[in-house]
């Protein structure tokens, strides 16, 4: 799970809460897999949504703004 990292802003020593995320692969149907073994390309395709559902409710937890206000205009 992606833990939030925080930084302080040498000018302003503000604190900056951010979530750094890559290659969620949303949406891919891993089809080499799938050819395989199904059942296995089904679970490594829900995991993608799983986690991306867990970077969301870090990131509601954790109050990373801009992920935040993302949200809060799409809704």
């Amino acid at each position: 799970m992606p833990v939030p990292q925080e930084r302080t802003s040498p000018s302003s020593g503000t604190e900056i809460r951010f979530i750094h995320t890559a290659d969620l692969h949303l949406g891919t149907p891993f089809t080499g897999i799938s050819k395989f073994s199904p059942e296995f390309g089904k679970i490594l395709a829900d995991a993608t949504y799983q986690a991306f559902e867990e970077i969301v409710n870090l990131a509601i937890r954790e109050a990373a703004r801009p992920l935040q206000n993302y949200l809060n205009k799409t809704r």
